[in-house]
């Protein structure tokens, strides 16, 4: 805006903008290829360009300048942002990890994706959409939303239906099957993966590349920047083996037909691809569907003697030997004698299961010790280890009697 001395508008002069402090990434103004340009200012005083965007994130300045008298005002910062979503920006998160789904229906949590360019703005370009699919056992809400300000989209899932689907079991929880059995008289097939539902989170968006040269734009030549391939179709990972299964073995897996063939395409091209050429980004997220609880000891009874005591391991878990919802607690205590070790618990709100048989014993395992609590008194009593489970509003014990001395 150009006035005089008396704060009127003046017509007519030519002022000058100029691109200040730019970022070389093909940003201009007006005209591609322009960092400068002139405009004559209107009756009222006014002169006015376009910045447009290139490809490389952060701040841009602008100077306008006229010749007589010469004076140069130059704009506030403008942010350049704003780009396609990038699989290394790309994360989801849940409220909720563990959900008793194996109960009933209508359990619900919100699921959010992340997003972010590669320059890490999460104000990521208007209009961008992000999809979800669920396996069996959760539904969701809504197909696809747009993500807002924040660079996020969230949806409300809810348990529903049988599920998730039965998938084989791996060597650990195979071991794990017969660990349960030979010492704690459980038999069962079922396995942890029985209850790891997958949500499939897709988006539009560009592969990682480096940006060796930092021009904003991913060269292949003289030599190709690295970047990270990923696989063209989306697909929801039933069996959480990080690859599509067509049902031959472990369940068919959903998948999204990137070029509309309708046929899974697994393979990945060696080609660096971008939001322009309709790339899809994904993630599987796991949700825990658990059910009741089931208590079980290694022993019947116990007999203690004077001055003696006994470790006892309790496994406290649903009927996919996975842990129980968040919140819920154990608890072990004696009407005689005393005990210690694990016996007080909270379950987290995690979805971690495994990897291995140990570490998964870790999570539902309890091993204690009852003893004498009085050595000076050699009178055997009864006693009564109670074990008591919380769970989603209801209580649930099992006892085991024996003899303290």
């Amino acid at each position: 805006m150009v006035r005089d001395s008396n704060g009127l508008p003046v017509p007519a002069v030519n002022v000058l903008f100029e691109i200040h402090d730019g970022l070389n990434g093909g940003e201009y103004l007006d005209s591609p290829g322009s960092s400068s340009i002139e405009v004559s200012t209107t009756a009222d005083g006014i002169a006015q360009c376009s910045l447009h965007s290139g490809s490389v994130a952060g701040p841009v300045t602008i100077t306008g300048t006229i010749a007589a008298p010469l004076m140069t005002v130059r704009s506030s910062v403008v942010s350049i942002g704003g780009g396609f979503p990038s699989e290394k920006r790309f994360s989801v998160a849940a409220e909720l990890l563990n959900l008793p789904g194996l109960k009933a229906n209508g359990f619900e949590t919100d699921i959010t994706a992340y997003l972010a360019d590669r320059f890490g703005n999460y104000n990521v370009l208007d209009g961008t959409t992000v999809s979800f699919a669920t396996e069996l056992g959760l539904t969701v809400y809504s197909n696809d939303v747009t993500v807002n300000e924040l660079g996020t989209a969230t949806v409300v899932i809810r348990t529903q239906g049988d599920g998730p689907e039965d998938v084989l079991p791996l060597s650990w929880e195979n071991d794990l099957i017969g660990y349960v059995d030979s010492n704690y008289g459980y038999s069962t097939a079922n396995h942890p993966r029985d209850g790891l539902c997958s949500v499939l989170v897709y988006t539009r968006g560009e592969e990682h590349f480096d940006d060796i040269n930092a021009n904003g734009v991913y060269d292949d030549l003289p030599v190709p920047e690295p970047f990270l391939d990923t696989l063209p179709d989306p697909f929801c990972d039933h069996n959480d083996d990080g690859s599509h299964d067509d049902g031959s073995t472990d369940p068919w897996e959903l998948f999204i037909s990137a070029d509309g063939s309708g046929v899974y395409n697994g393979t990945l091209n060696s080609v660096w691809d971008s939001a322009l050429t309709d790339k899809l980004l994904f993630r599987n997220f796991k949700i825990l569907v658990t059910g009741a609880p089931v208590i079980m000891s290694d022993t019947a009874t116990f007999d203690i003697p004077n001055g003696g005591s006994s470790v006892i391991n309790v496994v406290v878990c649903d009927r996919n030997l996975n842990p129980l919802t968040p919140g819920s607690t154990v608890t072990i205590s004696t009407d005689a004698g005393k005990v210690s070790g694990r016996t007080s618990y909270t379950y987290p709100n995690s979805s971690i299961i495994g990897p291995d048989m140990d570490g998964h014993l870790g999570l539902i395992e309890f091993p204690f010790v009852i003893s004498d609590s009085d050595p000076d008194e050699t009178k055997p009593e009864i006693a009564t280890i109670t074990v008591t489970v919380s769970w989603e509003g209801g209580s649930y014990t099992l006892d085991i009697v024996g003899s303290v001395e």
